[in-house]
């Protein structure tokens, strides 16, 4: 060891950090960061979507980049919106192709997730519009048991009862047992 019990000190914490950071200085622990990695790849990726969609039509190169930049990605395609755009990508390469029919099909997806061509053409972040329940499922009210938990960018809890119910709710401490009350 070193000269000093300082100096041996400061080689074992040069050691340890030599082993938790790569050459960069960045952790080498890929959970460390993977949440704020993912957020930053879903943001690139509607970045490359808006830039696909800017001239008004897919080629199959751009195509391919983009089932390429997933294969690379792949910790951002466990997320949703991202796991459902290429799932749909994933089918259109299967035969290590895309034609004309997909390449339409994968814009109209592509305009979907970035919120649509408004959000294109004026520059701001839309909502998306993916077809997730197209059509809409059946919903009926009546007679049926819900249960409201947590928070809700709808509103308040009180506020989604109500209008779910389209009035003041019912309050069970047993939830089980309301529940079972209706089968």
């Amino acid at each position: 060891m070193g000269e000093s019990f300082e100096d041996d000190l400061k080689a074992i914490a040069q050691d340890v950090n030599a082993r938790r950071f790569d050459d960069h200085g960045q952790p080498r622990g890929r959970g460390i960061n993977a949440r704020l990695r993912v957020e930053r790849d879903i943001a690139e990726l509607l970045g490359i979507a808006k830039g696909l969609l800017a001239d008004g039509r897919i080629v199959e190169e751009e195509a391919r980049y983009l089932h390429q930049w997933g294969a690379h990605h792949r910790d951002a395609l466990m997320r949703w919106p991202a796991s459902l755009l290429f799932t749909r990508v994933r089918q259109m390469f299967v035969d290590n192709r895309i034609d004309e029919a997909e390449r339409l099909e994968l814009q109209e997806v592509l305009s979907a997730f970035v919120g649509g061509e408004m959000s294109i053409t004026l520059g701001y972040e839309g909502a998306a519009e993916l077809p997730l329940d197209q059509p809409a499922p059946l919903v009926c009210w009546q007679g049926e048991v819900y249960v409201f938990t947590g928070k809700f960018a709808y509103g308040t809890w009180r506020q989604c009862q109500f209008d779910t119910t389209g009035g003041p709710a019912a309050r069970s401490r047993d939830v089980g047992a309301a529940a079972r009350a209706q089968i």
